[in-house]
């Protein structure tokens, strides 16, 4: 009969245990060096992360966010209008409508509304307005539990959320969500249970 050895977790930057919850794809953050990491099947690896300034308040936690930088085009849309948000976002173009987008997906454990919620307003607040907080404060990370795959296969659910909020009648659409570089966004906040509030 062959033995299940249990072999813990090492930070890859200082070799430190690393708690990383349950699954096979989480986001985890070393409490001694401050490496954050994605465990892929049980290796850790290292990802870039960048930590922004709150724009108010006083920030309880870090809430871990998946960043993607994209280049989305839509080549087709047949409907009635087109809505403010798309509007916003989309120049056109000759071909489509054409946009490169910075996405934050939340990679922690919320209910299908909050991740609605979240996600559009950081891609309304977008990476100009964000800055980085450097010197930033030791503050606790809240525990991940979204993957890096999981996170990509977001990315048109949300522009899908978006269009089902347009005041028009949609009859086609034919879009592509191109990633062009990806990190992990810690993103200051106030975390009372399952409430979650953004202080960007």
């Amino acid at each position: 009969m062959s033995r299940i050895r249990l072999v813990p977790l090492q930070c890859p930057g200082c070799n430190h245990p690393l708690a990383a919850g349950v699954g096979e794809h989480l986001l985890a953050t070393c409490d001694d060096c401050g490496t954050t990491c994605e465990v892929v099947r049980g290796v850790p690896m290292p990802r870039e992360r960048t930590i922004y300034r709150p724009r108010s308040g006083s920030p309880t936690e870090f809430v871990p966010f998946w960043r993607f930088e994209t280049r989305v085009e839509v080549r087709r849309r047949e409907a009635a209008g087109m809505g403010q948000l798309f509007k916003d976002l989309f120049k056109p173009g000759q071909d489509g409508w054409q946009a490169e987008l910075s996405f934050f997906v939340p990679a922690l454990d919320v209910s299908l509304g909050a991740f609605q919620l979240l996600s559009l307003k950081m891609l309304r607040r977008g990476k100009d307005i964000l800055e980085p907080w450097e010197p930033a404060p030791a503050l606790p990370i809240h525990p991940t539990a979204m993957s890096m795959d999981e996170a990509s296969r977001t990315l048109e659910f949300i522009l899908l959320t978006i269009e089902a909020h347009q005041p028009d009648m949609l009859v086609h659409l034919d879009f592509s969500v191109d990633i062009l570089a990806s990190g992990v966004a810690l993103i200051p906040a106030t975390v009372t249970g399952k409430s979650v509030q953004l202080l960007v």
